[in-house]
């Protein structure tokens, strides 16, 4: 039985910026060698969130605000998704700032349509393009 508890106070994490405008993350734990990662994702209103895939199963609690897929799905506060590895979703368009909550199987990493990827390392986040 573990002897210790993990607490991060999250508004001490500054928010990273992403790639995309009006996009940021604060990650809250990360396990060392591939093992799973939470991190609070922020979008600002009217922003897009570009089509993408990922690299490993993800589940995503959305805390406040709301997002609208391309596909006319509406996700609002408190719904939860969870989306198999490498399977494409979005574009979303946040209404309100949306903020959620999400938990990755392993290292996040992020493949956009236009190539560039992104991905989380112990020295924090690194984005790049895919050159096929």
């Amino acid at each position: 039985m573990p002897s210790e508890y993990h607490h991060v106070d999250a508004k001490g994490i500054p928010w990273q910026p992403l790639p995309a405008r009006g996009n940021s993350v604060k990650i809250l734990s990360r396990q060392p060698h591939g093992g799973g990662t939470v991190a609070l994702f922020r979008t600002e209103s009217g922003y897009e969130i570009p089509a993408h895939r990922h690299g490993q199963a993800t589940s995503y609690f959305i805390v406040s605000g709301s997002l609208h897929a391309a596909d006319g799905t509406f996700f609002p506060t408190g719904s939860y998704v969870r989306i198999p590895a490498f399977l494409r979703h979005g574009p979303y368009r946040a209404e309100g700032e949306m903020v959620a909550i999400a938990w990755f199987a392993s290292d996040p990493t992020f493949f956009f349509d236009d190539g560039s990827v992104v991905f989380f390392t112990p020295d924090g986040l690194r984005a790049g393009t895919i050159r096929m």
